[in-house]
């Protein structure tokens, strides 16, 4: 009778670590950083993030030439000057 009570506590145990570490592992997984670098004329501008950053290119026409401008949304800053395309 002991033996069975024991038997069950220790399968237990061996369920309860083997959930732990699985979320463990996706958890760890979420954590991972991303790097992403940007060259701009006068600097170079670095970004770790847990998540990927999110960006939109906009455009203009300036004196007949078109040109390019990238803008983080995440941090709500330009990341280059205005680039002829």
């Amino acid at each position: 009778m002991m033996i069975k009570k024991y038997k069950k506590l220790f399968l237990f145990i061996l369920v309860l670590i083997s959930i732990m570490e699985n979320v463990c592992v996706i958890m760890a997984r979420e954590n991972l950083t991303s790097s992403v670098s940007y060259r701009n004329s006068r600097k170079e501008i670095s970004v770790k993030n847990k998540r990927t950053e999110e960006t939109r290119w906009y455009y203009r026409m300036n004196n007949g030439v078109r040109e390019k401008r990238l803008w983080s949304i995440t941090r709500g800053e330009w990341l280059t000057n205005w680039i002829p395309v």
